[in-house]
């Protein structure tokens, strides 16, 4: 059992490094928290949940951290997917009226 909460540790650690940080920067860029993610968050922490109250040993206790594991997983890709979006539209709709007065064209950069 003790093998599998190292894993819990380690996704825990893998959210407070990664995923905590993409949902700030989203939460900045949208001024809201991106809802994509609320549902796997509540899925993530039930398996772990689980893990804590159902007493699951070997692979039961392995299987439930594969599926918070998961969670993580489809965490990221959610936040990669808001953050791209958003990046998306910068470049589309405000970079082309914040920088409307600035003549791109002549702009050279050398390769040298």
């Amino acid at each position: 059992m003790s093998d599998a909460w190292d894993k819990v540790r380690a996704l825990y650690a893998d959210y407070g490094e990664t995923v905590s940080l993409l949902i700030i920067d989203a939460e900045l860029k949208y001024r809201e928290f991106p809802t994509i993610v609320l549902n796997e968050i509540r899925a993530f922490t039930a398996h772990i949940s689980r893990l804590a109250n159902h007493g699951y040993t070997g692979e039961e206790a392995d299987e439930q951290v594969r599926r918070a594991a998961r969670h993580i997983v489809r965490i990221k890709l959610d936040l990669h997917k808001v953050l791209c979006l958003w990046f998306s539209d910068e470049y589309k709709e405000r970079f082309p009226k914040r920088y409307r007065n600035v003549p791109l064209d002549t702009l050279i950069i050398e390769d040298h």
